[in-house]
């Protein structure tokens, strides 16, 4: 094995490691962070949840949680946001979210929201906490636990 197929593998380990999220994580947010905590209900074979977010109406990023060995996603997972992931680093007066549940079925890949939630202004050191719920049939819901 030479150098750069060790590099290559340990690049695309950190790389799985930042994909898979933080699942199943009780984490208290440091001063510096805004946690949003998914819970996705097992009722349906889910691979990915991605989590577009506004700041003030403006769409600023859609981070993405898969599990590295592709299995179904359930549990909790936490997506931490610090004054990087803000423009210019203030925190927004209207932050809201919006997930997107995506399934592979047969090579073809669905993707549904489960719906969008103004969470209004947010603060630092603070865990918002949702559940979705459904299924790729009839639809999915978010709501505030």
């Amino acid at each position: 094995m030479n150098i750069k197929s060790i590099l290559g593998a340990v690049s695309l380990c950190v790389l799985l490691v930042f994909l898979c999220g933080c699942k199943d994580t009780v984490k208290e947010p440091e001063r510096n962070e805004v946690v949003i905590k998914v819970d996705i209900d097992k009722a349906d074979k889910i691979y990915s949840a991605s989590m577009a977010y506004y700041c003030d109406g403006e769409h600023c990023g859609s981070p993405t949680v898969i599990n590295a060995n592709s299995s179904v996603l359930s549990g909790s997972y936490s997506f931490v946001f610090t004054e990087i992931d803000f423009p210019d680093g203030q925190i927004p007066q209207d932050f809201s979210i919006e997930i997107f549940l995506s399934d592979s079925v047969d090579g073809k890949h669905i993707s549904r929201s489960a719906g969008k939630v103004d969470l209004g202004k947010v603060a630092y050191g603070h865990t918002y906490e949702y559940a979705v719920k459904g299924d790729f049939t009839e639809g999915f819901g978010i709501k505030n636990k």
